[in-house]
């Protein structure tokens, strides 16, 4: 493919997406949760959609949880460009996990939207849902950072099922059904040079 700026909706897409590849069973549909242990980073408007339903979520979450919702966030404003207004907050760590991921490796978010009708990803913030493809400086990549530690984040060259795949529902949250659809074809595009 000859070198060119690859764009989806205002973000850089990176070419090594279309190099790497997840194992057979070892997808993120394969999810173990070891991701969702160091929290997450979030828009203040997902921060908000969650306190909204404080009193639901509750209800989700068990014994190692906290149910007081003062200790959900860190509550400090970080600047990021990546996000809405450059800011966003995190989601605390209590009993070494995130405060929304019970001791099932589910999340009490996800439960709540899935057992009320609910889209499954309607009240998870953005980073959540598309770990391990992530949003860095306005690209859209893929985040290394549990390679080898967990098999359902660890994509490398050669593997037999590409990210683009593995990761569909990711891609669709993130650019769309019109930006998967462009996403592919760079991909196509991309391997057919090679």
């Amino acid at each position: 493919m000859e070198k060119k700026e690859l764009t989806i909706n205002k973000l850089s897409i990176d070419p090594e997406l279309f190099e790497l590849g997840f194992a057979e069973n070892a997808t993120p549909n394969d999810c173990c949760g070891q991701c969702c242990r160091g929290g997450v980073y979030l828009s203040l408007d997902e921060k908000g959609k969650i306190l909204e339903n404080r009193q639901l979520i509750k209800q989700y979450m068990d014994e190692t949880q906290p149910t007081d919702d003062d200790l959900w966030f860190a509550n400090q404003l970080i600047e990021d460009a990546d996000f809405p207004n450059h800011v966003c907050d995190s989601t605390n760590v209590h009993n070494d996990k995130c405060v929304f991921l019970k001791k099932d490796n589910k999340c009490s978010l996800q439960s709540l939207a899935l057992d009320k009708g609910f889209h499954k990803w309607s009240l998870k913030p953005l980073y959540c849902v598309a770990f391990p493809v992530v949003i860095a400086d306005n690209q859209v990549t893929f985040d290394d950072f549990l390679s080898g530690e967990a098999e359902c984040c660890t994509a490398k060259k050669g593997l037999p099922i590409s990210v683009i795949e593995a990761c569909k529902e990711e891609f669709l949250h993130i650019l769309g059904k019109d930006g998967y659809i462009k996403l592919t074809q760079f991909e196509k595009e991309y391997k057919e040079s090679k």
